[in-house]
C-alpha cells in the first residue's frame, strides 16, 4: 500500500506565487509508486552517506587542504595516502552506489517535473 504524504507548501525566496501552483499540480498528478520509490531511494542515499561519514569527513578535510593549483582532473580516492585500502574500497563502493541512486532519482524526478537538468549526471535536487 502506498504511503500517504502530507506536504506543507511554503513559498519562499525565488519560489513564489508563480512556481508554487505548478509544483502542487505536478505532485498531485505524480504516481504514488514513484513518490514511494523516491522516498525509499532518498533514505538509502542518506544511509549510504552516514555509513562511512567519518571517512568522508577525512576526504573533505584533505580536499579542502589541497593547494589552489591542484589538478582536480586527477583527484582520486585511491591517491589518498591517509586511508587504508579497505577504507578506499568502502568509499569507492559508496560512491558507486550513490551514483546509481542519483541516476535513478533523476529519472524519477524527470517523470514528475519534466526536464530537471539531471542530464549532466548530477541531480539538482
Amino acid at each position: 500500500m502506498a504511503k500517504k504524504y502530507t506536504i506543507a507548501v511554503i513559498p519562499g525566496d525565488g519560489i513564489g506565487k508563480e512556481v508554487t501552483p505548478w509544483a502542487q499540480k505536478a505532485l498531485e498528478k505524480a504516481d504514488p509508486k514513484v513518490l514511494d520509490e523516491i522516498d525509499t531511494l532518498e533514505q538509502e542515499y542518506d544511509r549510504v552517506c552516514e555509513k562511512h561519514a567519518d571517512l568522508w569527513d577525512k576526504v573533505d578535510e584533505a580536499y579542502f587542504n589541497l593547494p589552489d593549483d591542484y589538478d582536480f582532473d586527477n583527484y582520486d580516492i585511491r591517491s589518498l595516502s591517509f586511508l587504508s585500502d579497505a577504507e578506499k574500497d568502502a568509499l569507492i563502493a559508496d560512491y558507486n552506489r550513490l551514483t546509481e541512486i542519483d541516476s535513478r532519482l533523476c529519472e524519477l524526478y524527470n517523470s514528475i517535473w519534466g526536464n530537471t537538468g539531471c542530464e549532466s549526471g548530477i541531480c539538482p535536487f
